[in-house]
């Protein structure tokens, strides 16, 4: 399962990946509801829909040619995913952003795990958690 959120945020100045071992709350949240939903770490790959750096003063938000300028550096993550049978669209940059890459693959929508979002608006937590627990249970072999 791919993941790809919006782009690195201002702790990855400091890191330089992306991670849920990063010491932000996103990295937790998200981290958390792996966790929750049964996911192991081995069953995702996280990626940015923007992959580069923008937010090192402050969290800047991806323009829509800055999404489609970075679809083919995400098209060509999906080309080293061979196994990769879904991709959950991990907020609603992350869902603009897809558009661009123009893959077959399916794909979900899911709630950004920022704690802006999770705090001022409850129920995404548990929206996010149920669209993780969703796409999970469409991949496991019947039985």
């Amino acid at each position: 399962m791919l993941l790809p959120l919006e782009s690195p945020g201002p702790v990855v100045s400091r890191t330089r990946f992306v991670s849920v071992d990063n010491p932000d709350g996103t990295a937790e949240n998200m981290r958390c509801l792996l966790h929750l939903s049964g996911l192991r770490r081995s069953d995702v790959v996280l990626w940015n829909a923007v992959p580069w750096q923008m937010s090192e003063g402050g969290v800047v938000t991806p323009r829509p040619a800055q999404s489609a300028g970075a679809a083919p550096l995400t098209r060509e993550v999906l080309a080293l995913l061979p196994r990769l049978q879904a991709v959950v669209l991990v907020g609603k940059h992350a869902q603009q952003a897809w558009l661009a890459v123009q893959s077959p693959l399916p794909a979900f929508p899911c709630p950004h795990p920022s704690p802006q979002n999770f705090n001022s608006r409850g129920e995404e937590a548990a929206k996010a958690l149920t669209a993780l627990v969703g796409v999970y249970g469409r991949l496991l072999p019947p039985g």
